[in-house]
């Protein structure tokens, strides 16, 4: 029977631990996972397609030359465009002082070197010019005699002006690579464009493509696993409501104990019959030894009175009614009534009796399911619904990949521009190298002259004794300074027209660009520059309205910040999330869930069958202990026998001498009674220990169970009771438990899609990156630097044109050979250039 019960329970807590939903887990290909309390892991949002826009830019280590360049054109431009100015100016708000403003704070800079500029254009030819006659007329450097008293000073002279040549030659030679460096860059600009332009509008395609499919996915897929778990808990409504109800009652209520109790009362009634019945053996065991103890202290009081009769006034002292029984059997209760319910109750199966009640009370979940099947249906429909509302509000996002079209065209109308561009970037290339190779024949002229100059004759050498590698070196030098003047003014032209395009493409295009203020200025709201009328034109050209506030710079700071697309482009415009998100404006779950409800006003968890049998038990240990207890506490006689037999041999032996008869009768019946008290007595005093025994015993197994037994029927009917009158408002209550894990599944997806569309997908750094490339490092890095490195750079040579004109005559008059000059200077004149007409040589 242990074993019995055992099983029972094991399968009590198995259907106890039933209440798992069915299927546990919920997964799909997205991995997407839901697990029993629908506490949803969502899975990553596909990737898309990668971007290829380069961010990256080389500039070939002219960083610093561009630098260089961007510093001296904030110099000569120490403030921004003036976009004020500008947009009063379109306003009809221009006032006189403005130009005044103007010309003082933005283009006195540009002012000035564009006359420093025209001056070296017009003057440095005129100049080359007088320079030649003057040489000519053997002035300037032409005459062909030295004071040989000014060898000494010309050591220095010579040593100084070669020093300061070669500094202008290292000078001149870097600037001279740079050129050559940014002549090819041109070219490089133009491939990079090409490039560029493939990969950056190919990324706006797919940038478009990717956050679409990105906001489909978490909307519809989201929603269609969200769905899935909200079927599997609708499906798995006993479950999860009947499951609670019926813990509610079974643990709370105590019906689960109640029954256990029950099912475990089946061994204690084969237990407590076997007492109960050893008990009663005690009892009629008891009842017969009394018999016998009465029977032979009847006899023995009859014998002791008729001696006593015939012994006269000296046997008055013995009291004979003393000899008798102390405890009264009949006092013990009748336990045959007992006997027969306890065997009533044993012949029966208590425990399928209590399994049967409890099916009842287990079948909870399956009544749930049934009574709630049409509310259930109508939740399905609603989420239905919303499958549809979805899909209606994601078709305005669409719409967005019509406008790929226009960039691929612009795509190819680039392409085919710069194929064309490349065609015949070569001569402009072969241009700008030919330019720049007249600047290295220049300074290869000049320091071949000085390298020449200084190796082939030393200070102290006379003038008219220098070798002809050292006169080599002041023609080579004077070679140089020719070539100088012929094409300074061509050179400073080309970087005239070059610095106007680049330096103010940079100050006022690139570096507004930059920091955003050209947008902001020009383009972004209704008080711009070039955009008339009111509202943003950006949110008309993307969002078809014009008053919403979508800006170009706005949306290049959210995009620089990683930010997504549906807040930094204002997509809220095309696609309202609340139309998703707030599912209860759709679908009413509340409303719903409060329609389940539960009849239990026939269940039955406790049979009449099975309550008579547990009253019957109760009664079946309803015995009168108190009584067992108060006569087995009395002694079995009256008197000592043993003392009453001593009595006895002492009486007989003070009547001995006159009456021998009765003194023999009373030794007799002494005899008798310590016979009897070996005897009976001892079997009386057995039987009382094996009842009280027997009584321990049973008292023992009793225990608790009757007030167990009533404690059960009492919560099994207080149990049946609440369910009849209160059943449906306990599962309202716990429907409402249930309620809060559909609409909390719900929620779980309204948060999740507000957090991914708003915070995670389309992240348009790709934004930011292809206007990056395409403006930033292709038109203002490769382009406009470019172009003012080339300005730079070449400027850089024609600045050292002047002081290398300077040295370069004044070394040549140290390397060439001089005529005889002993003839035509005099000690008191050796200071003094001779008079002499002009020598017959030019140098």
């Amino acid at each position: 029977m242990l074993l019995k019960t055992v099983i029972v329970l094991t399968i009590v807590g198995l259907v106890g631990s039933s209440s798992n939903v069915d299927p546990q887990n919920v997964t799909d290909s997205y991995s997407n996972f839901a697990n029993g309390n629908s506490t949803i892991k969502w899975g990553s949002v596909p990737a898309g397609d990668p971007y290829q826009t380069d961010t990256t830019y080389d500039s070939a280590g002219l960083q610093p030359l561009f630098d260089f360049a961007r510093s001296f054109l904030s110099t000569i431009q120490p403030k921004d465009f003036p976009f004020d100015t500008i947009k009063d100016l379109t306003k009809g708000k221009f006032e006189t002082s403005q130009i005044q403003s103007l010309g003082t704070d933005y283009f006195i800079g540009w002012g000035v070197c564009i006359v420093l500029g025209l001056l070296f254009i017009f003057l440095m030819p005129i100049v080359g010019g007088c320079f030649c006659c003057c040489r000519c007329c053997g002035n300037c450097g032409g005459s062909k005699t030295q004071d040989p008293a000014n060898y000494e000073n010309g050591k220095c002279r010579r040593f100084v002006f070669g020093i300061l040549l070669l500094i202008c030659i290292i000078f001149m030679g870097a600037g001279m690579v740079c050129t050559y460096v940014n002549n090819s860059r041109f070219t490089a600009a133009l491939k990079e464009t090409k490039t560029r332009s493939n990969s950056s509008l190919g990324d706006v395609t797919r940038y478009l493509d990717n956050t679409i499919n990105a906001i489909e996915f978490v909307a519809q897929k989201g929603f269609n696993f969200t769905k899935r778990v909200i079927v599997r808990d609708l499906d798995n409504i006993g479950v999860l409501v009947g499951i609670p109800v019926q813990s509610t009652l079974g643990t709370t209520g105590g019906v689960n104990s109640a029954i256990s109790g029950i099912i475990g009362l089946d061994t204690s009634v084969q237990s407590l019959s076997s007492t109960l019945l050893s008990l009663n053996d005690s009892v009629n065991n008891l009842k017969n030894m009394s018999e016998l103890l009465l029977s032979a202290l009847a006899t023995e009081r009859t014998s002791i009175n008729n001696t006593l009769a015939t012994c006269g006034a000296l046997c008055n002292s013995m009291n004979v009614d003393s000899l008798n029984v102390d405890f009264n059997f009949n006092n013990l209760d009748d336990l045959s009534s007992n006997m027969d319910k306890m065997k009533s109750v044993s012949s029966k199966n208590l425990t399928a009796l209590a399994l049967d009640g409890k099916k009842e009370f287990d079948d909870i979940p399956k009544r749930v399911t049934n009574d709630t099947q049409s509310t259930v249906n109508s939740m399905k429909d609603l989420l239905k619904d919303m499958d549809k509302t979805i899909d209606n509000a994601l078709g305005g996002i669409t719409g967005l990949t019509n406008s790929t079209s226009s960039i691929t065209d612009i795509e190819k109308t680039i392409v085919e521009y710069v194929d064309i561009a490349l065609k015949y970037d070569n001569y402009r290339a072969q241009g700008g190298n030919g330019l720049t190779s007249v600047i290295l024949v220049i300074v290869v002229l000049m320091f071949l002259g000085l390298l020449m100059g200084l190796c082939g004759s030393s200070a102290s050498d006379p003038a008219d004794k220098r070798s002809g590698l050292s006169n080599c070196g002041g023609n080579l030098l004077m070679s140089a300074v020719g070539l100088m003047f012929i094409f300074s003014w061509l050179f400073m032209l080309l970087v005239f027209i070059i610095f106007l395009t680049g330096g103010m493409m940079e100050r006022n295009i690139c570096q507004p660009i930059r920091d955003k203020s050209a947008f902001k200025e020009l383009i972004d709201g209704p008080d711009s520059v070039i955009i008339s009328g009111t509202g943003y034109p950006l949110g008309e050209m993307i969002l078809q309205n014009r008053s919403i506030n979508l800006t170009m710079s706005g949306i290049l700071e959210n995009c620089g910040k990683n930010q997504a697309a549906y807040s930094a482009m204002r997509l809220d415009a095309l696609f309202d999330l609340t139309a998703v998100t707030d599912y209860k404006k759709t679908i009413n779950l509340t409303a719903e869930i409060d329609k389940l409800d539960t009849d239990f006003s026939t269940l039955t968890i406790l049979t009449p069958e099975t309550r008579q049998q547990l009253n019957d038990f109760s009664d079946g240990l309803d015995i009168n202990f108190t009584s067992f207890t108060t006569e087995l506490t009395k002694n079995a006689t009256q008197v000592d026998l043993v003392a009453y037999a001593n009595e006895l041999n002492v009486l007989a032996g003070v009547i001995a001498a006159s009456k021998p008869a009765e003194a023999a009768n009373l030794n007799t019946s002494a005899d008798n009674l310590r016979e009897v008290n070996k005897n009976e007595v001892y079997q009386v005093t057995a039987a009382k220990g094996r009842l009280k025994t027997s009584m321990n015993n049973f008292e023992s197994a009793v225990g608790p169970l009757p007030t167990q037994i009533n404690s059960s029927i009492d919560t099994i009917t207080t149990s049946e009771t609440y369910l009849r009158n209160q059943g449906s408002g306990l599962v309202k209550n716990v429907a409402q438990t249930y309620g809060n894990r559909v609409i909390g599944t719900a929620d779980q997806f309204a948060a999740h899609a507000l957090k991914s569309v708003q915070e995670d997908l389309g992240k348009c750094k790709a934004v930011s990156d292809i206007w990056k490339s395409l403006v930033e490092i292709l038109l203002c890095s490769y382009i406009v630097d470019a172009l003012n490195g080339f300005w730079f750079s070449f400027g850089w040579c024609l600045f050292f044109f002047i002081p290398s004109i300077i040295f370069s005559v004044k070394l040549a008059k140290h390397f060439k050979t001089m005529d005889n000059t002993a003839e035509k200077w005099s000690d008191k004149d050796s200071y003094k250039v001779n008079a002499v007409g002009p020598s017959n040589e030019l140098v």
